[in-house]
């Protein structure tokens, strides 16, 4: 089941670096249904205000964060709202990196390097609840034999 083409889809953001959180949430707010509802500094401040009758549809997850890291948030996102979807934002690369967030139960990261529009189609395809990886060359072999296992 997906969502409908004009429904909004409802964003949260879990990112400690406040500049780099305000401006994706800024510009996640200009574009035609989407609309970030909740924004949090760490794993925890973001758990604490999930409310289930506003529950987003879409988690952009640091994994680098204090207090709660990204790694025990998407764990504890999996268990406890495991409808929303969870896309990994980092800054790093590896094929260890991604096998665990799989494992974890992203349904994608994103390179903090990426351009804005690259999180727009992810965040479209995750809502149609496609899994996805953003790299700017595709996808890895390794990758996309992970991908296939979990699908």
């Amino acid at each position: 089941m997906g969502l409908a083409d004009n429904e909004i889809i409802k964003i949260a953001i879990a990112e400690d670096h406040t500049l780099f959180r305000q401006a994706i949430s800024i510009q996640i707010n200009t574009w035609d249904s989407y609309k970030v509802i909740l924004e949090a500094a760490n794993g925890r401040e973001l758990l604490d205000n999930i409310r289930p009758r506003r529950q987003p549809d879409i988690v952009l997850l640091d994994l680098n964060m204090p207090v709660m890291d990204g790694y025990e948030t998407l764990k504890a996102l999996k268990n406890d709202f495991p409808d929303i979807k969870v896309i990994v934002l980092t800054g790093y690369h590896s094929e260890e990196l991604i096998l665990q967030i799989i494992r974890l139960g992203a349904r994608g990261y994103l390179n903090k390097n990426e351009e804005t529009p690259s999180i727009k189609k992810s965040h479209r395809r995750n809502a149609a609840y496609r899994l996805l990886f953003q790299r700017p060359y595709g996808c890895t072999a390794y990758e996309k034999s992970a991908a296939k296992q979990i699908a």
